[in-house]
């Protein structure tokens, strides 16, 4: 077989790419084109498919919630330590550490909700050891990403929260936190 065969049979089991549309159809060995139908570009969303139903390894923004191990995430006279913990399933990177804080009560108004540490496994995610107030990673604040290390499938990512003070008779305060970050998929 001759170089015009073998491209002619290959023209018709994969289809040709002619000016950046691929053509559908029969090719014939003496170079006439035929019939052909020509397909339009496939769109951008399109390329991480390799065929239907199979994506291609990429990255992605997505959010990674902290479960709150006492309380559901709300300090009382009774619960005043709470660990916040992820596990995630892929590979992640956080990059922005959301915490929301609710108050209830006039104890609640005169404290803070604090954290001593960021864990990723047992890597501690600050300079140096010491508490910050939550709420300077409130959703409206500026400036504030995080470049953390990554963390594989199934390594803890933990916050521990306690207050600057004691809440009286049945006031609380709740925390959610939530890291945003890239993950491979």
């Amino acid at each position: 077989m001759d170089r015009e065969e073998v491209e002619a049979i290959m023209g018709e089991v994969l289809g040709d790419d002619v000016d950046g549309m691929d053509v559908v159809g029969r090719r014939h060995v003496r170079g006439a084109r035929g019939r052909m139908i020509r397909l339009p570009p496939k769109p951008a969303w399109r390329n991480e498919v390799i065929v239907p139903g199979v994506m291609a390894p990429s990255t992605g923004l997505e959010p990674l919630p902290l479960v709150p191990d006492a309380g559901g995430g709300t300090f009382s006279a009774l619960v005043t330590n709470i660990t916040f913990r992820a596990r995630p399933q892929r590979p992640f990177r956080s990059e922005r550490l959301l915490a929301q804080v609710f108050r209830n009560g006039a104890s609640a108004s005169a404290l803070a909700a604090v954290t001593n540490g960021i864990f990723v496994g047992t890597n501690l995610q600050q300079l140096q050891i010491g508490s910050f107030n939550l709420e300077f990673f409130a959703p409206t604040a500026f400036g504030v990403r995080l470049d953390m290390q990554p963390a594989e499938a199934g390594i803890d990512i933990s916050i521990n929260v306690i207050l600057t003070g004691a809440l009286a008779g049945a006031d609380t305060i709740g925390v959610q936190l939530l890291l945003l970050g890239s993950s491979i998929r």
